[in-house]
């Protein structure tokens, strides 16, 4: 290709993530507080996200959102045959709640869970699966920091936007690409138990950097929807030993933003009242690049307030809440804290 068709295309495609970029009117960052809803599910591959916004219901008027989990074994079981019920039920709990309550309205985030919860056709991409223990348990994994993996993980994204993505319902969504056990990108299970499995499998940190980088244009095809990404020190193997990496996390967090703009939202889900000296750096670069930023708590059980100081120092505009115990769930938070915090996180 001639040198000046390459400037014109290079041109083009700059333009096109620039209007990516632009928020879509009417929808935007989620302000405020966010039910995380049920989580167990999430570590164990034979249930199902079933959140019926129990939460919401015990403190009616006092959340912004609430996430609609969904896993990829339920959305895409068989190669491009989508079964999309689950959220599409969750959103209809979500316009009924609305209706009970029109004066504050939620809002979903959509949080799909992939790795230990892909379908099996997706586990048996690039050489097959990898099974991987959990404390006294083991399961398969998906090889995710792969290619084959990645293109069919984008695909899916293809299929929700188009389905999702002008859906004024929907404010958000979760950035779960290379995300193995829970639906964190930067998390993967690297203990001296699973690595021999993990790089005998294929897994390098290239590979993995590579994908977290292309996490960023998995989801340019959202174009009018919040994009939530949640970063956390990049985790290294350094002579057989685990080790962490700020200056790789902040560049993905950089480029995150100057792609996303206003609906990129920087997240971390391991805010405690005093940070890790590795998430030190982390903080520093969320606090420097500005809102919108998500918040979540390492544990359901913490000092809710010192935890809420440090994260609005930082600069936060959306916490997610575990289940209280209002609601059946152990988070020990109290109907006068999730008050102030709503008031503190109004827009």
């Amino acid at each position: 290709m001639p040198r000046s068709l390459c400037l014109a295309a290079a041109f083009l495609v700059g333009a096109i993530s620039l209007a990516v970029a632009r928020p879509s009117p009417g929808k935007g960052p989620i302000h405020g507080l966010v039910t995380m809803g049920s989580l167990r599910y999430v570590l164990n591959p034979t249930l199902e996200p079933e959140d019926r916004l129990a939460e919401a219901n015990a403190h009616p008027g006092l959340y912004a959102g609430a996430v609609l989990a969904a896993t990829w074994d339920q959305l895409e079981p068989q190669p491009n045959r989508f079964d999309f019920s689950t959220l599409d039920q969750a959103l209809a709990r979500v316009r009924a709640y609305n209706a009970a309550h029109p004066q504050t309205p939620l809002v979903a985030k959509l949080r799909i869970f992939a790795g230990l919860h892909s379908p099996d056709w997706v586990k048996q991409l690039d050489g097959g699966p990898v099974s991987l223990s959990r404390g006294a348990k083991s399961a398969t994994f998906p090889h995710f920091w792969s290619v084959p993996y990645r293109s069919a993980w984008r695909n899916l994204q293809r299929v929700l936007a188009a389905r999702y993505d002008t859906n004024p319902l929907v404010a958000e969504v979760a950035v779960s690409s290379c995300a193995s056990v829970t639906a964190e990108p930067f998390v993967v299970a690297l203990s001296p138990g699973n690595r021999p499995a993990m790089l005998k499998a294929g897994y390098t940190e290239a590979a993995m950097q590579a994908c977290l980088l292309g996490a960023i244009d998995d989801y340019a095809v959202w174009r009018h929807t919040a994009i939530d990404f949640t970063f956390s020190p990049f985790r290294r193997i350094i002579d057989g030993h685990i080790g962490t990496s700020a200056a790789f996390t902040s560049t993905v967090m950089e480029k995150f933003r100057a792609q996303y703009g206003a609906r990129g939202v920087i997240a971390n889900h391991g805010l405690q009242p005093r940070p890790l000296p590795q998430a030190v750096p982390i903080y520093e670069a969320i606090k420097r690049l500005g809102p919108p930023i998500e918040f979540q708590t390492l544990k359901p059980r913490e000092d809710w307030d010192a935890a809420f100081a440090t994260a609005r120092a930082i600069g936060m505009t959306e916490l997610e809440i575990w289940n209280t115990q209002a609601s059946g769930g152990i988070a020990d938070v109290t109907t006068a804290q999730l008050q102030s915090w709503r008031q503190q996180l109004e827009p």
